[in-house]
């Protein structure tokens, strides 16, 4: 069995990783959706996980896994947040990969969520990034 939190801590090190993402956002501001922390800067992006649905394939054990990257930004203009959603969209879908002991694989792109003004902070923007993708241990 795969923990939610390890695969929440796989995507997290996977994006503090990627070069492309962090040129964009500060690593140190890619964290977990409920991180409880009370400092932190804009723009960030919060890993959602969705369910994890067992299956089993040629008797493998393997999971259905959905993930949301959320991508916060305070910017006049939600260009910003739209901007990172996009390279999160184009450096993850169709790929694979293994990461903390958790391998990724078939990852699809449910939706790519243009910029809105989130309930929690009218000051601010979110664009929103869902994949679905098969787990495994790796």
């Amino acid at each position: 069995m795969i923990s939610n939190s390890t695969i929440q801590a796989a995507w997290i090190a996977k994006l503090k990783a990627n070069t492309a993402v962090t040129a964009l956002v500060p690593a140190v501001e890619i964290r977990e959706e409920l991180w409880k922390g009370t400092t932190f800067t804009y723009p960030n992006i919060r890993v959602k996980l969705g369910n994890l649905t067992p299956t089993v394939q040629n008797n493998c054990q393997l999971f259905k896994s959905e993930v949301s990257f959320l991508v916060f930004g305070e910017q006049k203009s939600s260009k910003q947040v739209d901007d990172i959603a996009g390279v999160i969209a184009d450096q993850f879908w169709g790929k694979q990969f293994t990461q903390g002991g958790v391998r990724f694989s078939g990852i699809v792109l449910d939706a790519l969520v243009p910029a809105m003004v989130p309930e929690i902070d009218t000051n601010s923007w979110m664009a929103e990034v869902r994949f679905t993708t098969t787990v495994s241990s790796g």
